[in-house]
């Protein structure tokens, strides 16, 4: 395990859309991934 596959909560992903940009450098080049409950709770 290297660290470049990452599952995101709702709280990290609303970070990311306010535009946290230290969040956003951090996750540049890894593989990110959500569950289906964040899902809905973002299209909620």
């Amino acid at each position: 395990m290297n660290g470049n596959k990452l599952f995101l909560d709702t709280n990290i992903i609303l970070d990311l859309l306010n535009g946290d940009e230290t969040l956003a450098e951090f996750l540049n080049g890894k593989q990110l991934y959500i569950s289906v409950i964040t899902e809905l709770e973002l299209l909620a």
